[in-house]
């Protein structure tokens, strides 16, 4: 079970995003690690045209028929069995690179599905959490080093949302 305090702080970290990506006129969103699809309701209702990518294939189809639920329209893309999808570019992600075994190497795809100009917003930060093993990085620094070689910079922190 998720405590109250996480639930409200990821929901909090969506809304977040949201008003991120509206103030810089972004209309795609990718929900990269899209679980159960919470946030892409949220940006759907914001009327952005919404891809949900996860490795669960249960996964999407529950966020697929929360969506459906209250027509709003989603692309699923399964991420085991597609590397990337060409010819989609996305001005905004959501990304959650905390339960990943190879964070650099998801960065990558990341990178190349975002527009020229778009924005990765992501919670990049590790502290050990013996209640949450399924937060399995421990150290991002691989992930920063990924991050400004393919020439991403950062645009906003907020530390109380994120971590320093």
């Amino acid at each position: 079970m998720v405590e109250p305090q996480l639930r409200c702080q990821k929901a909090v970290a969506d809304v977040t995003a949201s008003r991120f990506a509206q103030q810089r006129e972004c209309r795609h969103y990718l929900d990269f690690g899209s679980g159960v699809g919470s946030g892409a309701i949220l940006f759907a209702r914001h009327d952005f045209q919404v891809t949900l990518a996860d490795i669960g294939t249960r996964l999407l189809d529950f966020s697929r028929w929360r969506l459906a639920l209250r027509g709003l329209p989603a692309q699923p893309i399964d991420l085991n069995a597609a590397a990337s999808q060409p010819g989609i570019r996305f001005r905004q992600c959501h990304g959650r690179l905390r339960n990943l075994v190879d964070p650099p190497g998801a960065v990558e795809q990341i990178g190349s599905a975002l527009k020229p100009g778009g924005f990765l917003f992501a919670r990049i930060t590790a502290e050990p959490d013996e209640d949450r093993p399924q937060h399995i990085v421990q150290d991002f620094e691989p992930t920063f080093e990924r991050l400004r070689s393919l020439g991403f910079i950062e645009v906003w922190r907020d530390e109380w949302l994120w971590g320093r």
